[in-house]
């Protein structure tokens, strides 16, 4: 009962700041639908650097070929700037060609280069360029699926607002709150609890605002509104469950912000937010186990496939574990520091 009333009175506390609560409630929704927004519209594409030193035409016949192939873009190219512009990621790969009707490709990566010559072999004797959309169709196949990115990405944007969120428990230790809260039969444990249910629903309720916009806009993120809203939920918990260890750790609520901010970035840059698991080095794969991303990433693609079996519960018993794990350390942490 008193962990309820904790969260009752965070409530009606926050009721008092009207425009701050629809802000607090609204921004994770805008961040939610944008990540998947912009994850949805994220698709494998290959640019192409065009120098001729052929013909002249060349350039304008290549061009006209690889208008049909979507994610295939062909430029004009700086031979000048051809090794800044390769390190820079500008181009692919830049293809040069002679009068000879030979031709040049000049690439970082030698295996792309291989499959690039081939394509441009092909295109001489046959004038196709199918060797790209082949190539395109690839790299989809092994890229990470729009929900489990923006699964990712959410969770980062989750664990900075919840942070924010849960620092009113610093707040209130400044303002002398909790010692007035404390002098009652209410131990330490009980507010550390009770705010960390009142952010919990806090979240729920974004997260389910979020499920129903996106369900209505026309968003394609390859999943259900009901498994949508089962991984939100999820996240929802690992956010709230790292915030509070986070808040608990901290002795200021600028502490709080940024560790929260270093922490959610490199759990995704390790987790598989950014890069999928399967293209990381050895090292650091072994690594990726210790973030909460990894089995969340996992877990949306156990989801995605239909998988019902014990490799399918694997991963959220390794998340709720390892929630329920910050949040035991957070009130050990919080006892401690508020006694």
């Amino acid at each position: 009962m008193g962990i309820l009333l904790v969260a009752k009175n965070e409530f009606l506390k926050s009721l008092k700041y009207k425009k701050k609560l629809i802000l607090t409630v609204l921004i994770p929704v805008i961040a939610v639908i944008a990540a998947l927004g912009i994850n949805s519209l994220m698709k494998p594409s290959i640019n192409i650097g065009v120098i001729d030193k052929g013909s002249g035409n060349e350039y304008s016949r290549f061009k006209e070929k690889a208008v049909s192939i979507k994610g295939l873009t062909i430029k004009k190219a700086n031979e000048d700037s051809i090794n800044t512009d390769m390190i820079l990621a500008k181009y692919s790969a830049v293809i040069q060609f002679n009068k000879d009707e030979s031709f040049q490709v000049i690439c970082l990566d030698n295996k792309v280069k291989e499959n690039i010559e081939q394509i441009i072999k092909s295109y001489f004797a046959n004038g196709d360029l199918h060797g790209f959309e082949d190539t395109l169709s690839e790299m989809l196949s092994e890229s990470m699926t729009v929900a489990q990115r923006g699964g990712g990405y959410i969770l980062l944007t989750l664990i900075i607002t919840c942070t924010l969120s849960a620092c009113n428990l610093i707040k209130d230790q400044k303002e002398g709150t909790l010692k007035r809260v404390f002098v009652s039969p209410y131990k330490p444990i009980i507010y550390i609890l009770g705010t960390f249910l009142y952010n919990l629903l806090n979240t729920i309720v974004q997260v389910i605002i979020s499920v129903i916009i996106i369900t209505i806009l026309p968003i394609d993120i390859g999943i259900s509104a009901l498994q949508l809203l089962f991984i939100g939920l999820t996240i929802a918990i690992i956010a709230t469950s790292l915030s509070c260890l986070i808040v608990n750790l901290c002795k200021t609520e600028l502490q709080a912000s940024l560790i929260a901010s270093v922490v959610s970035v490199i759990m995704s840059l390790l987790g598989g937010s950014f890069l999928p698991l399967d293209k990381m080095p050895t090292l650091l794969k072994y690594v990726s186990n210790a973030t909460i991303t990894k089995w969340l990433v996992i877990f949306i693609e156990k989801i995605q496939q239909g998988v019902v079996n014990t490799d399918a519960f694997a991963p959220i018993a390794i998340i709720l574990g390892l929630s329920m794990l910050m949040l035991v350390v957070a009130c050990k942490l919080g006892e401690r520091k508020f006694a």
